[in-house]
This record gives C-alpha cells, sequence and structure tokens, in this order.
C-alpha cells in the first residue's frame, strides 16, 4: 500500500520536468468497481472476523487505485506493451516502481 501511496503522491503533486495529463475516470470500469468496494465496506458490518474482512476491503481498494493510476499513466501502445509482459511474470506491484522511475522503457 505504501507503494500506491507514494505513486498517487508523484501523481497528484507532479514532477517538476513532467507533463500533466487530465485525470480519465473510465466510468464503465471505474463506477462497478467502486459500487463493489462499497458492497465490501458493508459486508464489514456482519463480518465475523472483523480484521480479515477489513485487511480483504483494503486489498480491494489498493488493487483499484493501482488498476486507475497505470490507467491513467498508460499512453503508448509500447508501455500497454510492457506492462502487459512484465504482468505474465511478475505482479504489478513490482513494476509499478520501475515505471515511476523510468527504467522501465529503456
Amino acid at each position: 500500500m505504501l507503494i500506491v501511496l507514494i505513486g498517487y503522491l508523484l501523481w497528484l503533486v507532479g514532477l517538476p520536468r513532467s507533463i500533466r495529463y487530465p485525470v480519465k475516470y473510465f466510468p464503465g470500469i471505474s463506477i462497478p468497481a467502486v459500487c463493489l468496494i462499497l458492497i465490501a465496506i458493508l459486508s464489514l458490518i456482519q463480518a465475523q472476523d472483523k480484521q480479515l474482512a477489513f485487511f480483504k476491503v483494503m486489498l480491494l481498494v489498493e488493487l483499484f487505485l493501482i488498476y486507475f493510476y497505470v490507467a491513467n499513466h498508460i499512453r503508448t501502445n509500447e508501455e500497454f506493451q510492457f506492462f502487459d509482459q512484465q504482468g505474465r511474470q511478475v505482479s504489478l506491484v513490482e513494476i509499478v516502481p520501475d515505471f515511476l522511475i523510468g527504467d522501465a522503457l529503456i
């Protein structure tokens, strides 16, 4: 979760040399995902193991935040192919820092 927060901080504050693109919300995917997260939050009320349920809700939130971040940063076909290829080999959480640093496409 720390990597996601750092990525969002860098994105929202912006690096001085970076180009700012408008945020895309992708309503066809984002609205159902947010509804799923809200339903999962409501399920915390009836959960027998509240700590486990909270952990799973946080994983859903983290997954959505990673999707939203990556979807707003992939601009070219080469970047998409990089994430597609790397996603088959390692988890997305491991390659996002490489993409942020800029070593991913070299």
